[in-house]
């Protein structure tokens, strides 16, 4: 009987490690691929609105003024694996000032 128990006890501890890498890493891996699809689908995103990305891929987590009308968004995956900067002149997307994949 015993020896029952402690095979249930190792299963649900290897089945515990499998859902903790997993969510560790397997998970935040595909979030970041996805938001990264997102923006590759869209193509060359100089002369796009920032309503038209943002219609692709959500708002961004931050925005920073540059000068006069020039300002910066960024995206990033809550896992922090992917992480892309868009410049825009106005609400016009200029291009990728900045794009890390982890």
């Amino acid at each position: 009987m015993i020896e029952i128990i402690i095979g249930l006890s190792g299963c649900f501890v290897l089945i515990g490690v499998g859902i903790g890498w997993w969510i560790l890493d397997g998970g935040p891996k595909q979030e970041a691929r996805n938001l990264q699809n997102k923006f590759a689908g869209m193509g060359d995103l100089r002369g796009k609105t920032r309503a038209q990305i943002e219609a692709v891929v959500g708002k961004p987590q931050s925005w920073a003024a540059i000068a006069g009308t020039k300002s910066s968004a960024t995206w990033n995956a809550k896992s922090h694996r992917y992480l892309i900067t868009l410049q825009f002149d106005g609400d016009i997307c200029e291009g990728v000032t900045s794009e890390i994949t982890v």
